[in-house]
């Protein structure tokens, strides 16, 4: 009795150990009890990056998990798990062979074994075709076909056809993103396509574009041109190259139809159109200046300018007490911005409450208490757009006791030359209510030291200097509390101008050996210009012409002095500029040629 209990204890033992070893018999890689592996697996490549599974589903799985290894007998890896019998592996390698085990997983979580493995490989890359394909006759018997470069590209074939739908002929094979297919028959339209050609083979051609040869001796208007906006107040115009151009002159309009106006020239094939408005469309034609002549505007391109970016804060903030009952706040003009509010607060981290605004600096805070101190931050406006306030402040304390008038002038505004002649220059500016006089200041240089010439109570004065010499001005305004800040400074030659005409209206002047001309034009703060010269015959003038131009102040804007390199004469490339205060610009032009020189010089 006692053997037959050992024996019965000894089986029992041994059917507990016995299922929880087939309980616990499976591992992370799928178990080896609970359901039955899933048959039928394949596994079948869909794409470059991707491998559709499917399998015969197992009665009472609940769910299935799918494996992955690199090589058949290597470790499988858990990919994922679904409720269906198919599976879309993404994110995968191209050109890649990938191994695949599935297994069912029951109601109560339980994992059955893997099944026998399923291998997929991936697509090869699909081989990018060459793409802003664009074709342009460059002469009665040549055309130009450009093209984008394919990443991993060896060669590119190009294709010709004399029909759109016709059958296209291998003309040449390429390292580089151009051909020129020449000895063709003028006025004849021929049409291209281009493939791309990588260690995977070649791609597909491109879309068949066009181009027509011109009659002989007629100049061929520029080609596949490219428009793009650079910000939100400049585009980037490109185009294909012209057999023997000069030149090339660019036309814009705000639509397809409309009337196109010159806006620059180029010596190269691209040219950035600047001063636009943001958010805007515009369109674009380009024609080649030729010894013979100037071709036909070609077909228009267009852009859109980018959403102007938020406006900036002012900097360098700056507080001065003028009296015991004013302060005077500066700060530096920000490009764009078309007025300013100031804020004030009694104190550097307190509430700083709006004051006023003014289209530019300085502002005068009045109605101040005599010694108190008073803390300043400023914000740009632009439209209806207003930028956070200045991240720095000026702080300032009024002057104690009391008088009759209790603080200096306010600095005077609009100082310009607004005469000029041979031997004399004449200031004007605006009149300042709290000023009694205006003392007028004078220097030889731009940043040198300003003597004082003479006080006045009008707001002009005529200073009377040699013949040709050039001048540097600032005004201040003066009572019996003192004096303003000295205004921004403003530049002459004295000796006689000409007005620089628009281009429409420009004539041809003689400009003899060694000798000068000087022109001034009034601008606008903000506004931008460009200024142009040539010998008359849409060439550039000799090199030994020079031409320099000079802001209000006297800030140099641009210097093209005599033997100055040629692509940056001033047909093919002219001056681009933005005023920076409502004034006069001044041109200075001399010829340093051995002979007399005919020119015209103008802006638009």
């Amino acid at each position: 009795m006692r053997t037959k209990c050992k024996f019965l204890m000894l089986l029992l033992i041994l059917g507990i150990l016995y299922a929880a070893c087939s309980v616990g018999s499976g591992s992370d890689y799928g178990g080896g009890g609970g359901l039955a592996a899933p048959t039928g697996l394949t596994a079948v490549g869909t794409s470059s990056t991707s491998i559709s599974l499917n399998w015969t589903t197992v009665s009472g799985a609940a769910k299935y998990k799918i494996y992955q290894s690199v090589t058949s007998t290597g470790v499988y890896s858990y990919v994922d798990q679904t409720e269906y019998g198919n599976y879309v592996v993404n994110n995968l390698t191209s050109s890649h062979t990938y191994y695949y085990k599935v297994s069912s997983i029951d109601v109560n979580g339980i994992e059955g074994p893997q099944s026998t493995y399923a291998e997929g490989r991936t697509f090869e890359a699909a081989i990018p075709v060459p793409g802003s394909v664009r074709a342009s006759a460059v002469s009665s018997d040549s055309i130009q076909i450009n093209w984008n470069a394919v990443t991993g590209a060896m060669n590119y074939k190009v294709y010709r056809s004399s029909t759109a739908s016709g059958s296209y002929q291998l003309i040449s094979t390429r390292t580089d993103t151009s051909y020129t297919d020449m000895g063709l028959t003028p006025l004849t339209t021929y049409y291209y396509k281009v493939s791309a050609l990588t260690a995977m083979g070649e791609s597909g051609q491109s879309d068949p574009i066009q181009a027509t040869t011109p009659a002989e001796n007629v100049v061929p208007a520029p080609g596949g041109l490219q428009a793009s906006s650079l910000g939100s107040t400049s585009i980037l115009i490109n185009w294909i190259t012209v057999t023997e151009a000069s030149g090339y002159r660019i036309y814009r309009s705000d639509s397809a139809s409309g009337s196109y106006i010159l806006v620059g020239t180029s010596s190269t094939t691209s040219y950035t159109n600047t001063g636009l408005s943001p958010s805007t469309l515009y369109y674009y034609k380009v024609s080649t200046v030729h010894s013979k002549g100037e071709s036909e505007q070609s077909s228009p391109i267009s852009a859109m300018t980018q959403t102007e970016p938020d406006i900036q804060p002012p900097a360098g903030i700056n507080a001065s007490t003028l009296g015991t009952s004013s302060i005077q706040v500066s700060w530096s003009n920000v490009s764009g911005a078309t007025g300013y509010k100031v804020y004030r607060s009694n104190s550097a981290s307190g509430s700083y409450n709006f004051l006023g605004s003014v289209s530019s600096s300085p502002y005068t805070d009045g109605g101040l208490s005599a010694s108190s101190t008073w803390y300043y931050k400023v914000s740009s406006v632009k439209d209806s757009q207003e930028s956070a306030m200045s991240s720095s402040y000026a702080s300032a304390t009024t002057q104690s006791g009391s008088g009759s008038i209790d603080y200096p002038p306010v600095m005077p505004t609009g100082l310009v030359v607004s005469s000029v002649s041979s031997g004399s220059i004449t200031l004007t500016w605006n009149s300042v209510s709290t000023a009694a006089s205006y003392n007028v200041y004078r220097s030889n240089t731009l940043n040198g030291t300003e003597a004082k010439l003479n006080t006045v109570t009008d707001t002009s004065y005529t200073d009377n200097v040699p013949a040709g010499a050039a001048y540097y001005y600032k005004v201040t305004g003066v009572n019996s509390s003192g004096e303003s800040p000295k205004t921004a400074g403003a530049f002459a030659y004295a000796v006689s101008h000409y007005t620089l005409s628009y281009y429409a209206s420009t004539q041809t002047f003689l400009l003899v050996a060694g000798a000068k001309h000087y022109y001034r034009l009034a601008v606008t703060q903000g506004s931008s210009y460009t200024i142009e010269w040539q010998d008359g015959n849409n060439q550039n003038t000799p090199r030994s012409f020079g031409v320099d131009a000079y802001q209000n102040n006297g800030t140099l804007i641009f210097s093209r002095p005599a033997n100055y390199y040629s692509d940056a004469t001033g047909y093919t490339n002219p001056s681009v500029f933005t005023a920076t205060a409502t004034g006069f610009v001044t041109i200075e032009v001399y010829n340093n040629t051995g002979n007399s020189q005919n020119y015209q010089i103008y802006y638009y």
